[in-house]
């Protein structure tokens, strides 16, 4: 059995895709790859703890990393504009 999270705060992947879904993203792609994707890989270790919440998290660079739902409807808006469909 899990044990709750603190405050209410995602810890785990699973809880960083339930919270993009109550967000509003729905397609099943994009939640898998949250679960897949080890997000705490790709941010500070002093920062790991904050990896799967929906939050920007500051790298060493003084920039931030984009908010997970923020940045995945980003990406899906700029695909769907990349690619338009043929209209001829």
């Amino acid at each position: 059995m899990r044990e709750p999270r603190a405050a209410g705060r995602p810890r785990l992947p699973e809880d960083l895709a339930e919270a993009l879904h109550s967000q509003g993203i729905r397609d099943r792609r994009v939640i898998a790859a949250f679960r897949a994707i080890p997000r705490a890989r790709f941010v500070p270790p002093t920062a790991a703890h904050l990896a799967y919440m929906d939050e920007p998290i500051r790298i060493p660079t003084g920039k931030v990393t984009t908010q997970p739902s923020q940045g995945s409807m980003g990406q899906i808006l700029q695909l769907g504009l990349a690619c338009p469909r043929n209209s001829s």
